[in-house]
């Protein structure tokens, strides 16, 4: 479902922007990203906020993105924490009595 929206986000800032090679994005340093060649800085929307500058381009995120994507991100955090919550406990449930016994290698 995550992916499928920032598909549409992307269709919908193309159609806003007229910028047809206007990208949508993650990274996991910078988050969700919409990102611009050069050659189309003098076509940035005013509520575009720019995240990173890269060779031939630029990243930006606009406040209405930026909500929607937390948004979207926020089960999917909820999910990988949870996860890792629970193969800590596994971890402690099956290998704790064997360390306490010293059975450990």
């Amino acid at each position: 479902n995550a992916d499928q929206f920032l598909i549409d986000l992307e269709r919908q800032e193309r159609e806003r922007t007229g910028i047809a090679t206007l990208k949508v994005g993650y990274n996991r340093v910078h988050g969700y990203y919409i990102e611009l060649g050069r050659v189309h800085a003098e076509r940035v929307p005013d509520d575009y906020t720019r995240r990173q500058t890269l060779k031939g381009a630029e990243r930006y995120i606009s406040r209405q993105a930026r909500e929607s994507l937390t948004t979207c991100s926020l089960p999917r955090r909820m999910v990988q924490a949870w996860r890792m919550m629970l193969s800590k406990v596994a971890f402690i449930v099956i290998l704790g009595p064997l360390v306490k016994r010293g059975s450990m290698p």
